[in-house]
C-alpha cells in the first residue's frame, strides 16, 4: 500500500442517493474492529479475553448505522467474520464493550471449519445479499482475505456494493484497484464525500482520535504498518473546511506516533 494516502482514496461504486436510500453496512471482526495480530486460533481467543479495539470505528460504524434507514425489526449491521461459533459470546461482549451497533453474525460453523475463509465469506456475503437486498457498504482488513472477497463480489454485484474500505494491517497490495485506510477518519471522510455521514458525525470521529487519551497502540499497534508519509488533508481541502482543518490535525498526530518507527 502506498504510504501517501488521501481521505477518500477507496472505491466509489455506485452514486448515492444520501440517507433517504436504505443501506446495509457489513463489516469484518478480527483486525478490522478488534486488534489481533493472529490467524491462529489459541491467540485469537486470548485476544478475545483481553480486546482492544481500534480507536474511532465504533463512531463510523454508529453513525452510518443511524442514517442506514433500516427497518427498526432488523439488526442494524452485519458482522462477517471468520471467527467460529464457539467464540460468539465473546464477539457479543467485545461489541458491547466497545459501543458497536446491535448486530447479525455471520460465524463460522463445523461445515466451513476445514474450507478457505475465501470461500466462506464469498458463500455468507451472497447470503447477506439475497436477505437483506441493499446495497452494502463494506468494511474490512487486508490480513487475510477482504479485499478479493469483496472485489469479486463487486464483480458480480455492482448493484450491491456502495463502497469498499479495507484497513490497511499489512500493507499489502491489494486487487482492483483497491486502496487501503490506516485510521476510521479516512472512511469517515470518504462516507461523508458520499452523502452518507453528516459533517458533525465525520468531526466527532475526528475528535475522538485526537483526544488526548488516546495512545499510538489504539491506532497504530506494533504490528501494523505505521506510514512515513501521511497525507490527505490537501485532498479534502476543496470538501469542508472544517474537515480540511481537523485532516491537518490528524495528519500532525499520525506523524508524532510514528516518528519513533524511523528513528
Amino acid at each position: 500500500m502506498s504510504r501517501t494516502l488521501c481521505a477518500f482514496v477507496v472505491l466509489l461504486l455506485l452514486s448515492c442517493g444520501g440517507f433517504a436510500d436504505p443501506f446495509l453496512v457489513v463489516s469484518d471482526f478480527d483486525d478490522t474492529m478488534k486488534q489481533t495480530h493472529s490467524e491462529d486460533f489459541k491467540d485469537t481467543v486470548k485476544s478475545l479475553a483481553d480486546a482492544k479495539d481500534f480507536v474511532g470505528l465504533s463512531d463510523v460504524v454508529s453513525s452510518l448505522v443511524a442514517n442506514s434507514n433500516l427497518n427498526s425489526d432488523r439488526d442494524d449491521f452485519v458482522l462477517l467474520t471468520g471467527a467460529y461459533t464457539i467464540l460468539r459470546p465473546f464477539v457479543e461482549g467485545f461489541l458491547n464493550k466497545f459501543r458497536y451497533p446491535r448486530a447479525e453474525l455471520y460465524l463460522r460453523g463445523k461445515a466451513e471449519a476445514w474450507g478457505s475463509i475465501y470461500d466462506y465469506k464469498t458463500k455468507a456475503l451472497e447470503k447477506i445479499w439475497q436477505q437483506y437486498g441493499l446495497p452494502m457498504v463494506l468494511i474490512g482488513d487486508d490480513v487475510q482475505k477482504d479485499p478479493e472477497v469483496y472485489i469479486d463480489f463487486l464483480a458480480r454485484h455492482p448493484e450491491a456494493v456502495m463502497s469498499i474500505h479495507i484497513h490497511g494491517v499489512k500493507g499489502r497490495p491489494l486487487p482492483g484497484g483497491l486502496q487501503g485506510y490506516l485510521t476510521p477518519y479516512e472512511i469517515a471522510v470518504s462516507e461523508f464525500a458520499f452523502g452518507r455521514l453528516e459533517l458533525n458525525q465525520v468531526l466527532a470521529v475526528g475528535n475522538t482520535l485526537l483526544d488526548k487519551n488516546v495512545s499510538r497502540q489504539d491506532i497504530f499497534p506494533e504490528y501494523m504498518e505505521c506510514p512515513k508519509n501521511f497525507n490527505f488533508s490537501e485532498a479534502v481541502s476543496n470538501l469542508n473546511s472544517a474537515i480540511a482543518t481537523q485532516a491537518r490535525q490528524i495528519e500532525s498526530r499520525v506523524a508524532r506516533f510514528c516518528r519513533h518507527r524511523f528513528l
